[in-house]
């Protein structure tokens, strides 16, 4: 099962912001029906005010990680896609870029090259071979029609989901 950007946000916060925020309702009306005097209220209110701004910062700070972690995914997946494509009929330059974007420490030991792989990058080629031989079976252990059966099948993998 995927997850969205919105099932995160929803763990990470947003429940105690609605509790904070239900607080300071009832605390409003404390004070309309006069159970609690102006002092009380002023202070209360105060304390809710920042707890609020504390769980609406950390609610926005989540946000930008993941849409940061996001962008990031999307360009390594990109780059996976285009990568062999680009080295193999690109110019040199297209070359040195894709050696730049595969790791660091770039030896050359005889006519081999090898290269330290970055680490989102070697997540996919750890997992690739699973997810190949899982689109490959000639007949697939379960019958996967949508997008959400392929990704109930990927849960399956405990390299990569489960």
């Amino acid at each position: 099962m995927a997850i969205s950007k919105k099932d995160f946000t929803g763990i990470i916060g947003h429940d105690d912001l609605d509790a904070c925020t239900k607080k300071l309702d009832a605390l409003f009306n404390m004070r309309l029906n006069e159970e609690i005097g102006p002092e009380e209220y002023a202070r209360k209110k105060d304390d809710l005010t920042q707890e609020k701004q504390k769980y609406e910062s950390l609610i926005a700070d989540t946000q930008d990680r993941i849409e940061t972690w996001l962008k990031k995914a999307e360009e390594v997946f990109s780059f996976a896609q285009t990568a062999q494509n680009r080295f193999e009929a690109g110019t040199l330059e297209d070359k040195r870029y894709v050696l730049s974007c595969l790791g660091s420490n770039l030896v050359l030991s005889g006519k081999q090259l090898r290269i330290q792989v970055d680490k989102s990058l070697a997540l996919i080629q750890e997992v690739a071979p699973d997810v190949q031989s899982l689109h490959n079976r000639l007949e697939p252990a379960q019958v996967a029609d949508s997008i959400t059966d392929w990704e109930a099948l990927y849960a399956q993998n405990k390299k990569w989901g489960g």
